[in-house]
């Protein structure tokens, strides 16, 4: 029996080793090796004390997590509950998910910690939706003024901190069961409410009336926006706010509103307007614009004189096509401040030339809210 020293054993098996290596030919297993899933550590749980809501009424909502586990303990990051809304996937009546600008957490960003659940343990605490997704749709285009049904689920994913504590962390996303809110329609008495507040309440109230009527369409309420806008006790806020609302609710009944807002000392208002004026165009409620709004609109859209407004004034002008507005746009096109407005001013003026006089075709994406600089 022939003995190697032990170092020479070692390469000599290394050596054989490394020869099969390079001449086995390697075959696929063609057995199907079952993924283990992860257990299912934690639930999620949300609840209301009721379905339907009147708008404007608190939505206190109950948001429970709990450790299913009966023997391990779940190491929780404080990270989700920085922003409620991220433990939320809301669908507002027209499909679309909501989002918020303005919410506010359990913990704030300094606050940053890992904190355990024990087996068996719940986590919950309650919270005003209303507060989470806040009223005034000039912060915040989404939030329970709208009437409708909406769909809410709870939804917790454990974040990367508790990478560092592998003993206790669990990875992955759980979703609750759907539950559903009604926000019902504002009755007669409601609206009347609401005009004695646009008269003679705060200017917080007359803002929060005004997002109301218009996130709620309450188009019977209009002609007290439209004297709200011209009231001149009215704060500048207030007068914003309502021009908005006119541009969003836009009807034929309030061009002359339109009109003689055109030349208002406030940017914000001239181009609300502006931007009412072509909305009713786009939508084929014609009557009285080339005649009425055109003149105006072309004394708006000077860009030294108005800097702040004549985008909004041209692109009602584009929309309209009136052949009047081709010597603006070409100025806007010679002197225009930005390379962004020169190029649209060339594509409104190429779509107008085109266009026959006293057809409708939109000639740029309609503009939404244009607050003052």
């Amino acid at each position: 029996m022939i003995r190697f020293p032990s170092h020479q054993f070692h390469l000599l098996v290394f050596f054989l080793l490394a020869s099969t290596q390079l001449h086995a030919q390697v075959t696929p297993s063609k057995l199907d090796v079952p993924k283990v899933e992860k257990p299912l550590m934690l639930q999620v749980e949300i609840k209301l004390e009721k379905q339907n809501f009147k708008i404007g009424e608190p939505i206190i909502l109950t948001y429970l997590l709990k450790n299913m586990s009966s023997e391990e303990t779940v190491l929780l990051s404080s990270m989700p509950f920085v922003y409620l809304p991220s433990l939320l996937r809301i669908k507002a009546p027209n499909g679309e998910l909501m989002k918020s600008e303005k919410a506010r957490g359990q913990f704030s960003n300094s606050e940053q910690m890992l904190f355990p659940l024990l087996p068996g343990g719940t986590y919950s605490f309650s919270f005003d939706l209303r507060k989470q997704y806040p009223f005034g749709f000039l912060e915040n285009p989404h939030h329970f003024n709208v009437p409708g049904t909406y769909e809410i689920s709870g939804v917790y994913q454990n974040q990367k901190a508790t990478a560092s504590r592998t003993d206790l962390a669990w990875d992955g996303q759980v979703f609750s069961k759907p539950i559903t809110i009604v926000i019902e329609e504002l009755t007669p008495q409601e609206v009347g409410s609401l005009k004695q507040k646009l008269q003679s309440g705060s200017e917080k109230e007359k803002i929060n009336v005004l997002s109301t009527i218009s996130r709620s369409k309450v188009v019977s309420l209009l002609e007290e926006v439209s004297r709200t806008i011209r009231n001149k006790d009215s704060s500048l806020d207030v007068r914003r706010v309502a021009a908005i609302t006119l541009h969003d609710l836009a009807t034929p009944k309030l061009l002359d509103t339109y009109i003689s807002q055109l030349d208002s000392p406030d940017s914000t208002i001239r181009s609300e307007m502006a931007l009412a004026i072509r909305k009713l165009w786009l939508s084929k409620q014609t009557t009285g614009i080339k005649e009425r709004a055109v003149p105006v609109l072309l004394t708006v859209s000077d860009p030294r004189q108005f800097p702040k407004s004549y985008v909004a004034a041209l692109s009602a002008l584009g929309a309209i096509g009136d052949q009047r507005a081709i010597p603006v746009i070409k100025k806007i096109i010679e002197t225009g401040p930005e390379e962004e407005d020169r190029a649209w001013a060339r594509e409104v003026l190429r779509k107008i030339e085109a266009k026959p006089q006293g057809t409708i075709t939109p000639v740029a994406p309609e503009i939404g809210p244009v607050l003052a600089e």
